[in-house]
């Protein structure tokens, strides 16, 4: 008995490190910018966009990525990508897409045929374009100055941003929203239906499902069990009970689910 309940202590321990640590990444994530294969995605959904749209544009449904180049606030952080594209060899133009998550509208500039204005500069491999909005380009000198379209040399301090000016909380995606059918809520906020044809989960044969309803907690006032909302700890029970069928531990499969909860609580 001690030693199956040193094992239940080191996956309950191993359970509660987890969820400490998953607010902590949430609230990370939240202020977190997008990753450069995000934003790329971004840039091909609205070329997608623009293709289906029926507007009048050179892009087509093969217009593709072809390069990517990432744009620098004046503190040195990348605050969008500029990518180019191209259909079939064919230049056609590029998209500057912000790496903000709380902006109204991350497609920052485009255009089917023209070229970027920060290829202007002369430009080597390791020097850094500072972007600050709609075709404001600046070359980093790597001091504390940058130089202009115009080869004007100015103070980066100097320098406003239209890109963190547009950055709002309200923007902010949602974190938690109220599904309950997840296919429905899928097929009607993304490019459904959607249908699953063939799926795998390694532990599915081995779960036992329970819901917090299965546990009788203690009696009512009327001398009935009545059940409480447990939805962690039962969550926690299903994950052992796992565990424990799939690898075979008998000490934690053969005890009955309550005294099994009982030590999760």
């Amino acid at each position: 008995m001690k030693k199956m309940k040193k094992r239940l202590c080191a996956l309950l321990a191993t359970l509660l490190l987890l969820t400490g640590i998953t607010p902590a990444a949430m609230a990370e994530d939240n202020s977190a910018v997008l990753s450069e294969d995000v934003v790329q995605e971004i840039a091909g959904l609205f070329i997608n966009d623009m293709v289906n749209s029926g507007l009048e544009t050179t892009w087509t449904t093969t217009t593709e990525v072809v390069s990517s180049t990432p744009l620098y606030d004046e503190n040195g952080s990348i605050t969008a990508y500029s990518f180019d594209l191209a259909d079939e060899n064919t230049e056609k133009g590029y998209v500057v897409v912000a790496v903000y998550p709380d902006m109204e509208n991350e497609i920052l500039e485009f255009s089917d045929t023209a070229k970027p204005l920060y290829e202007e500069f002369s430009l080597a491999p390791t020097d850094k374009i500072v972007y600050t909005g709609n075709l404001k380009y600046f070359k980093d000198t790597g001091t504390n100055m940058v130089t202009t379209l115009e080869n004007i040399t100015t103070p980066k301090a100097s320098l406003n941003s239209s890109v963190k000016e547009a950055r709002s909380r309200e923007f902010m995606p949602s974190t938690t929203r109220s599904i309950s059918n997840p296919i429905t809520w899928a097929n009607e906020n993304y490019a459904g239906p959607f249908k699953a044809y063939e799926w795998r989960n390694n532990f599915e044969d081995y779960c036992e499902f329970y819901a917090f309803t299965d546990f009788k907690i203690k009696p009512s006032g009327n001398g009935k069990p009545y059940y409480m909302d447990t939805c962690v700890p039962v969550a926690i029970v299903n994950l052992l009970k796992m565990r424990g069928a799939k690898d075979g531990f008998s000490n934690i499969t053969e005890l009955y689910k309550d005294d099994l909860f009982k030590y999760v609580l």
